[in-house]
C-alpha cells in the first residue's frame, strides 16, 4: 500500500464522519475507474471474476464497497493488503493503466490516514463505527461487552426476563389506577469465579407515589404463609435453585435477595424467578407534571439476551402508541428528569412486537416454561389472558448497566 503524501498530511481535518465519508467516496470512485479502464462492470462481480480469473470473493467485496450506504459496511468489506494487490495486478495485466491502480492505493492510504489521525487502530475503528451506523444497535460493542463484563463481574446469565401485567384495579380504586403484577428473573445464571452477594431482586414493601399522593405496598405475587422473604418472593416452581442459594439483606428503603455461595461454571447454573404485585400502582390518566407511563427493566447482570413483556388490556388504547428505548445507567440510577433520560439514551433500536396470547407466540427458546409462568401470573391476578395483548421487547447482548423503558403518553 502506498504512503500518503506530505501535502495530504497538511490538510486540515474535518470531523471524523466527514473525513471518513470523503475517503470512502474516493475509494469507490477509484475502484469504478479501474474497472471502467478495461470495460469491466464492478457491479457484476461474477463476470469480472471469470474474465480476470480472480477469486469471486475479491470481486464480490469490491462490489459491496461500491454499493454500501454506510462507511462501516464499506470498511468491513475491505480485502487485506495481499488481496488488494492481487486484484490490482489482475487489472494491470488486463491492460488497465498503472495510474488507475495507483489511484486505488492512494485512496486506501487516505482511508488509513483518516483512521489513524482520528481514531488510532483498526480495532478501535470498528468500535467507533459500530456507534455510527444508522440503525444504531452497537451489536459489535455489545458482544464484546458481554464477554468482558462477564469476566469483570464473574457472573453471566443466558436470559434476563421481565413479565409485567397492568390491569384495572380489583378494588375499583376511584382514581382509576391499575393494579400491577410482576415476575422477573435470570435464566441460566452462573458464576465464572467465586462470587456471592450479587443483588437478584429488590422488594420495596412500602413507598410513596410522586407528589406524596398515596402510599403503595408491594406484596408477593403468590400467596405464602412463610415469614422467610426468600420463600415469599421466590417463584420456587420455576426456579431451579432453592431458597438456600439466596440470602437476604435489608437497606433503609427495601429488602434485597442476593446470590449466595455456589460452584463455578456449568455445575452451578441456576434459574431464579421472583414475583410481586402492587394494587392501584399505575396511573392511567395524566396529572400535572405526570404525562407518561413507563415500565422499566433493569439490566445489571451480563446477559446473552433480555426479553421484557408487558401485558396490557385490549381496551387500553394509549398502549397502542407505546415506544421503547434503552437508557444507560453508567452514571447512576435512572433519572426521572426527561432531559437527563434523553441524554443517557443509547443508540440501540428497541422494537416492540405485538404478540397474541397463545403459547406458540409467547414461547422463548431459552426458557421453555415461560408460557406456563405467564398462565401462573394471570391465575394469581384472577385475569383472563384473552382480554390482553403482549408488548414484547427482545434484545441480544443487552448493555449493562442499562434500563429498557416501555411507555406511552397518557390521555387526559
Amino acid at each position: 500500500m502506498s504512503t500518503i503524501s506530505s501535502n495530504d498530511t497538511q490538510t486540515g481535518l474535518r470531523s471524523f464522519e466527514d473525513d471518513l465519508q470523503a475517503a470512502i467516496a474516493t475509494l469507490r470512485e477509484t475502484f469504478l475507474g479501474l474497472n471502467r479502464a478495461i470495460g469491466a462492470d464492478a457491479l457484476r462481480p461474477q463476470d469480472v471474476s471469470r474474465r480476470l480469473r480472480l477469486n469471486k470473493n475479491l470481486t464480490w467485496k469490491v462490489m459491496r464497497i461500491i454499493q454500501s450506504e454506510e462507511p462501516a459496511d464499506a470498511i468491513s468489506m475491505l480485502p487485506g493488503a495481499g488481496g488488494v494487490e492481487i486484484y490490482l495486478r489482475a487489472f494491470q495485466d488486463a491492460g488497465a493503466p498503472a495510474e488507475c491502480a495507483t489511484a486505488v492505493r492512494q485512496a486506501l492510504a487516505r482511508l488509513e490516514y483518516v483512521t489513524t489521525a482520528h481514531i488510532g487502530d483498526r480495532e478501535q475503528l470498528d468500535t467507533v463505527l459500530d456507534g455510527l451506523r444508522r440503525e444504531g444497535n452497537l451489536e459489535h460493542a455489545r458482544r464484546l461487552a458481554f464477554r468482558g463484563l462477564s469476566g469483570v463481574f464473574g457472573t453471566q446469565a443466558r436470559l434476563r426476563i421481565t413479565s409485567q401485567i397492568m390491569a384495572p384495579s380489583a378494588s375499583r380504586d376511584p382514581s382509576g389506577s391499575y393494579d400491577y403484577f410482576l415476575a422477573i428473573g435470570l435464566i441460566g445464571l452462573q458464576r465464572l469465579r467465586s462470587v456471592e452477594g450479587l443483588p437478584l431482586f429488590r422488594f420495596v414493601t412500602k413507598y410513596t407515589q410522586s407528589a406524596g399522593e398515596s402510599e403503595l405496598q408491594m406484596l408477593p405475587l403468590l400467596e405464602s404463609t412463610s415469614v422467610d422473604p426468600r420463600r415469599k418472593w421466590l417463584l420456587e416452581n420455576f426456579s431451579t435453585a432453592d431458597e438456600h442459594a439466596l440470602r437476604t439483606r435489608s437497606s433503609s428503603a427495601a429488602g434485597i435477595l442476593e446470590l449466595g455461595t455456589g460452584p463455578i461454571g456449568s455445575t452451578g447454573i441456576n434459574d431464579f424467578l421472583f414475583g410481586g404485585r402492587m394494587p392501584n400502582a399505575i396511573p392511567v390518566r395524566r396529572s400535572p407534571g405526570d404525562f407518561n407511563t413507563d415500565f422499566s427493566t433493569a439490566i445489571s447482570v451480563p446477559s446473552e439476551s433480555v426479553v421484557t413483556d408487558l401485558f396490557v388490556p385490549l381496551a387500553c388504547k394509549d398502549a397502542r402508541a407505546a415506544t421503547a428505548q434503552v437508557v444507560g445507567t453508567l452514571a447512576g440510577p435512572l433519572s426521572n428528569d426527561p432531559g437527563l433520560r434523553t441524554a443517557a439514551k443509547l443508540p440501540i433500536t428497541a422494537r416492540i412486537e405485538s404478540l397474541l396470547m397463545d403459547d406458540a407466540s409467547l414461547a422463548i427458546q431459552s426458557f421453555p416454561r415461560y408460557p406456563e409462568l405467564v398462565r401462573t401470573m394471570f391465575d394469581a391476578a384472577k385475569l383472563n389472558p384473552a382480554e390482553f395483548l403482549c408488548l414484547r421487547v427482545r434484545l441480544e447482548y443487552p448493555p449493562c448497566p442499562a434500563v429498557i423503558l416501555v411507555g406511552w403518553e397518557m390521555s387526559e
